[in-house]
This record gives structure tokens, sequence and C-alpha cells, in this order.
């Protein structure tokens, strides 16, 4: 009987271990497939530029945290750092999506 439920619970176990698997097994590609690939846009010079003067900038910041012992300067050192990750995000997000939408095939739902 013990054998029988030892049994059962590790058939169970394994079913339940290979269950994620179908998730990604099948699917997935018919969401994509006639679409056509997204064109990566160029780099924005001026963009790319800001954000590698942004870098230094919270390179430098962090520096002067490490080495400042004062609690309340080392606070305004970390909110500086905050607002500089704030507008690299927003940079890099920029860069990394592309201002034109993408288009889906003849006869596929308007998504927007």
């Amino acid at each position: 009987m013990a054998k029988r439920i030892l049994l059962v619970l590790l058939a169970s176990t394994a079913l339940a271990g290979c269950a994620r698997f179908a998730d990604r097994s099948y699917g997935s590609w018919l969401d994509s497939y006639g679409v056509p690939p997204r064109t990566v846009p160029a780099a924005d010079p001026q963009a790319q530029a800001k954000l590698q003067q942004l870098d230094a900038q919270a390179e430098a910041l962090r520096t002067k945290l490490a080495a400042e012992p004062d609690r309340v300067k080392r606070i305004g050192y970390m909110k500086d750092l905050r607002d500089i990750g704030d507008e690299q995000r927003a940079l890099a997000r920029d860069l990394r999506h592309d201002p034109v939408p993408m288009t889906y095939p003849y006869g596929w739902p308007d998504r927007s």
C-alpha cells in the first residue's frame, strides 16, 4: 500500500514538473509568424553623448559618496544619483524603442 502511494506521489510530482515545459514548447512562434522584423533605429549621437556624460557624472558622484564621512551629504549625493538614474533610464528607453509603431500583416486585427 505504501509503495502505491509513493508511486502515485512520484508520478504526480514528475507530471507537475514537466507541466511548465508545455508553455514553451508550442504556440509562441505563432504570435510572431508573418510579422516583419523590427528595424533597429539609428542611434542618436546626441543622446549617446548625453548618456555617456550622465555615466561620467554618476561615477564622479559614486566616488564622492564613497569618500564622504558626513551622512547628510551622502544622502544628498544619493538623491543626485537617483535623479541621474531617472534621466538615464528615460534616455535609454527612448533609444531602445523605435518611434515608428510596428505594423501587422494584412488581415491581422489592429492592436493599437
